[in-house]
């Protein structure tokens, strides 16, 4: 015994005592300064190995880290009392669930002096909660998983647990089972001994079936009863023993049941009504039932065959071993045909044999085991057979004669027949074909899909042609791929039903018809129209048009057809063409025309017709070809080309035919239009003892501009030298053909630039007057550079008053003057330069030596080589002066 003398010893000895849990005290730091033995126990420290060490060393590296120690105590602080559970460590690292109570340690000011903490080790009880809440989900699993409703009820009736099965049988939702009295779900015409029986139950609790040799009925929420089978299994829980109920709807099962019993009541009206004689049979070989076939197929009444031993009706012959014969049908029961590969007969009443097939059937009866025998007199049948034979005999020959390469092959695909062309078509011979699988006969990437493709047929099997709508292709025994059409037709045969292919190779037909298509493709791609009438038809009315014909007429396809094709010719179609044409009908030959059709909204086109007769093997002509080509352009071109070269013709008429040449002065020019009628103009005449040179260009390159042009000549040569033979200044020449050509040039849309120079030999003096056109170059004799001339003037058209400006030099001998157009200065190479004034200059200087013609042919010749590839685009003149 201990004496105890303080309270702080009494204190002492019962913390030492408890041995399931740490209890120490902790100074306001956290150090520990008190250990009882239940903390070297929980957590492996000596008391000399914690004293006076902070007690963060039991927390988690990571949370004493995180100071969830000074935390833990800070609330102790603060509130007094910290409580929790959680995470601790032992000294040997490995961690326990504690449950950790901290109280704070006031003295009598209520200053903190430390703490007094506890911690007790729950980590076996938490796995065990654990484990106990596993457990039990695993069985709420269980439960929820089963294929049967399954509901829980505690003593007092009352349902706890629910599976989802429950509520598909009862129409409840879970929530409203819950807690309710189990007697919900029984019908109220039970509920009155429902209490007493469960009581009954939990009295003895064991696992059994519910209500044994009763019939159960469960209730639905729509009311609706429904019979139910109910196992009872108790179940330990913390409240004691509930019960398990597992409840299964045998509904269907009852049915099945009931179906039965009429099934039974239906077998023997089956086997009454059976299309055969039907005998049922025991294993003692006694007949037991008899339909009414029997009676007339062997000729005894029922009661003459019921209770007789089946022997009876075998030929004598053939009895001793039917009893043998019988025993190993009842001891393999299965049903099967009697004797197969075996001739069967019986025997009738008067003594007749006659052949028959007999299907067994073993029939489960409340006795046991019995067989029903199908009996059918076969006699017809093997009559059908020899003549099948027969039949068989001249199918084959029939296949062997046919005139297309032929296969029969069964069901499981294998090629059961091959005939002689056969043989020839594929390259094998017929021992190389039969056995094997007809997918030998393909190519490869369509031997996949065959199987499913020929078990569709014997599923529906017809005549008819294989892969209707897709192309066919067949493999030889050299690898090469062939098209081929194939026939297939059902063959009835004893083994069922055959498939013969008949198979021909139609490459040649494929050759022929792919020619036809690209023809046919070429006709409707073609830009010219085509049309094919029926010359034996009345009216020789078009069968076939293209859709180019449709494009160039504005007929529809539809409109066109089965019309003749004089439907085209209008007012204005030449009736000389038209009479040229019948002819050709009517004497079944060519002809090659133009004539003026009209389209559908009357406009009229040049059709250029070609028009070919077809004849048939007889050389009777069965069809017309027209081809058709609207040439109206061509022949718009034609005319256009005509006019050009009339305007060009006058346009060339009004130049210069010759250099001017006169004592102290020379003058020569040349013009090269881009097209064929071009927009340039140059002219030189004496006036009055002048020289006058001229340059001009009108935009634009057509006969309207060669028109005006010529209309200018004209205008131009009259204004210059007037009637009293006085010389008129070029600033006044270019104000009159302002005006004078101001209306024309407004109306064509045009205008008109143009450079006039008066030379003055008796003076050497210059005039010159521009109205909007490239600039003059002067060339002295003396001098290597150009001199550009220039005067303001606009361009003629513009305007119809326009005053313009005079100037005058004088010149040299050996100066030179060239006049040019744009056509010059802005032609490009192929690389987009220009020939630019600059070169001009150059050119000028450089062929200076040469005479005035010469020297702008050069400068021409220079332009071309520049240009190169590239075409010129616009008209070149040039006029030059000469001073001598």
């Amino acid at each position: 015994m201990v004496e105890v003398r303080k309270d702080d010893d009494i204190y002492r000895l019962m913390v030492d005592a408890i041995l399931d849990r740490a209890i120490f005290m902790l100074d306001a730091n956290g150090n520990v300064s008190t250990w009882n033995e239940g903390g070297e126990r929980v957590t492996g420290y000596k008391k000399r190995e914690i004293l006076g060490r902070h007690f963060s060393l039991l927390y988690p590296e990571e949370d004493a880290r995180k100071g969830k120690a000074e935390r833990e105590l800070l609330a102790a602080a603060t509130q007094d009392r910290f409580e929790d559970h959680d995470w601790r460590i032992r000294k040997n690292r490995a961690r326990f669930w504690a449950q950790i109570v901290i109280m704070a340690m006031r003295d009598q000011s209520g200053d903190l002096t430390g703490f007094i903490a506890s911690m007790r080790d729950l980590t076996d009880e938490r796995n065990r909660e654990k484990e106990l809440r596993r457990g039990y989900e695993r069985f709420q699993r269980a439960v929820e998983s089963a294929p049967n409703a399954m509901v829980m009820v505690n003593r007092a009736g009352q349902i706890a647990m629910a599976n989802l099965q429950a509520e598909c049988v009862f129409g409840y939702s879970r929530d409203e089972l819950m807690g309710r009295p189990i007697e919900m779900l029984i019908p109220a015409r039970f509920r009155g001994r429902h209490r007493e029986h469960r009581m009954s139950f939990f009295a003895n609790a064991t696992p059994r079936p519910m209500g044994v040799g009763m019939d159960l009925y469960a209730l639905k929420k729509d009311g609706a009863e429904f019979p139910v089978e109910i196992g009872l299994n108790p179940i330990e829980t913390e409240e004691g023993v509930w019960v398990l109920a597992s409840i299964v709807d045998i509904t269907e099962r009852k049915r099945r049941e009931d179906e039965l019993r009429r099934s039974e009541i239906r077998f023997r009206r089956a086997v009454e009504s059976a299309p055969s004689a039907m005998l049922i049979v025991g294993p003692d070989g006694r007949i037991e039932m008899a339909n009414l076939l029997a009676e007339t197929l062997f000729g005894y009444a029922r009661d003459e065959l019921v209770g007789k031993k089946v022997e009876m009706l075998v030929p004598e012959r053939l009895r001793a071993q039917h009893p043998g014969l019988r025993a190993g049908f009842f001891a393999d029961p299965q049903s099967r045909a009697m004797g197969a590969g075996r001739d069967l007969y019986a025997l009738r009443r008067d003594g007749a044999e006659f052949p028959v097939e007999i299907g067994l059937n073993p029939i489960e009866t409340e006795d046991g085991i019995r067989v029903l025998a199908s009996i059918v007199d076969i006699t017809e049948r093997k009559q059908k057979e020899d003549g099948l034979r027969r039949s068989e005999k001249r199918f084959r020959q029939a296949v062997e004669s046919a005139p297309n390469a032929m296969l029969m092959v069964g069901r499981d695909g294998r090629i059961e027949m091959a005939n002689l062309l056969a043989e020839q078509l594929f390259g094998y011979s017929r021992d190389d074909l039969v056995g094997q699988a007809v997918e030998m006969l393909m190519p490869e990437r369509f031997r996949a899909q065959h199987p499913g493709l020929r078990s569709a047929f014997f599923a529906n099997p017809q005549s008819r042609a294989m892969g209707a709508g897709r192309d066919l292709f067949a493999l030889r025994k050299n690898g090469a791929e062939f098209p081929v059409e194939i026939g297939l037709n059902p063959i009835e045969t004893d083994e069922g039903v055959k498939v013969l292919a008949a198979i021909v190779d139609i490459a040649a037909r494929k050759d022929f018809e792919n020619a036809l298509r690209v023809r046919e493709r070429a006709i409707e791609a073609t830009n010219v129209g085509v049309v094919i009438t029926d010359a034996r038809a009345q009216d020789n009315p078009a069968i076939y048009v293209n859709p180019a014909l449709s494009r160039i007429t504005g007929y529809t396809r539809e409109e066109l057809l089965h019309h003749n094709m004089r439907l085209l010719q209008g007012p204005d179609t030449n009736p000389v063409a038209v009479e040229q044409i019948r002819q050709a009908i009517a004497s079944g030959s060519s002809c090659e025309i133009i004539l003026k059709n009209y389209r559908k909204g009357g406009v009229p086109f040049w059709n250029e017709l070609l028009l070919s007769p077809v004849r048939d093997n007889a050389q009777r002509v069965t069809h017309y070809i027209g081809i058709q080509t609207d040439v109206t352009e061509r022949r718009r071109a034609e005319e256009r080309r005509n006019e050009l070269a009339i305007a060009r013709r006058l346009q060339l008429s009004l130049l210069p035919e010759a250099p001017l040449i006169l004592p102290s002065v020379e003058c020569a020019g040349l013009c090269v239009p881009a097209n064929d009628v071009g927009g340039d103009y140059f002219d030189f005449f004496r006036n009055s003892g002048a020289a006058d040179i001229v340059i001009a260009d009108v935009s634009g390159h057509s006969v309207g501009a060669a028109l005006i042009m010529a209309g200018m000549r004209g205008a131009l040569r009259a204004e210059a030298q007037k009637a009293d033979g006085a010389s008129v200044g070029p600033a006044q020449v270019l104000s009159r053909m302002n005006e004078l050509l101001y209306d024309d040039l407004t109306r064509a849309e045009l205008f008109l630039t143009m450079f006039y120079v008066k030379y003055h030999p008796d003076t050497r003096t210059l005039e010159y007057a521009n109205a909007g056109h490239n600039n003059a170059l002067l060339l002295r004799a003396e001098d290597p550079a150009c001199i550009a001339l220039d005067a303001e003037g606009l361009v003629l058209g513009v305007r119809r008053v326009v005053s313009f400006e005079e100037r005058n030099l004088e010149l040299a001998i050996g100066d030179r003057l060239l006049l040019y157009t744009d056509g010059i200065t802005e032609a490009e190479n192929e690389q987009g330069e220009f020939f630019g004034v600059d070169r001009v200059c150059t050119l000028f200087f450089t062929y200076r030596a040469l005479q005035p013609q010469a020297l702008l042919e050069r400068l021409l010749a220079e332009v071309r080589l520049f240009c190169g590839g590239a075409p010129v685009r616009d008209d070149v003149s040039m006029a030059m002066l000469h001073i001598r």
